[in-house]
């Protein structure tokens, strides 16, 4: 079956994405300025992830509410 071959990837070393984003939202927040990921994409990213945490538990699909 064609695309059905697994093959080992190599992600590079683990990066500290939450601190990063983290710093760059108090800079923009000390500067005035926008911070640099959305209060609604970070929110949704949120809400997706803690899903996936519940998936993984329960087994069960979980919707996720929609943030607006």
């Amino acid at each position: 079956m064609a695309g059905s071959e697994a093959r080992p990837i190599d992600p590079g070393p683990p990066i500290p994405t939450v601190r990063k984003t983290l710093r760059a939202a108090a800079a923009a927040m000390t500067a005035g300025t926008a911070p640099p990921i959305p209060l609604e994409e970070g929110l949704r990213a949120v809400a997706i992830a803690e899903a996936c945490y519940r998936v993984t538990r329960g087994g069960a699909a979980i919707a996720v509410e929609a943030i607006e």
